[in-house]
């Protein structure tokens, strides 16, 4: 499934797994997430991409506070 991806531009709550269970944590400003684009319609949280880890996103959080980018920049 084709990926896109999205600059955070505002610091955003994420849940990372961590000894088995999920921890609420900071993706900061400037971070490249890679989002599944037939997973982004929902208002539910989202599983994504940072820093090659899979941590779980609110779908309305990336609407609002990421902006999508081309190519490899990062």
């Amino acid at each position: 499934m084709p990926l896109g991806r999205y600059r955070i531009n505002n610091p955003t709550i994420a849940l990372f797994e961590h000894d088995g269970r999920h921890v609420a944590d900071t993706v900061p400003a400037g971070a490249i997430v890679e989002v599944n684009h037939d997973s982004f319609d929902g208002e539910k949280l989202m599983e994504v991409r940072w820093d090659g880890k899979p941590v779980l996103m609110f779908t309305q959080d990336l609407r609002k506070r990421a902006e999508s980018v081309k190519g490899n920049s990062k």
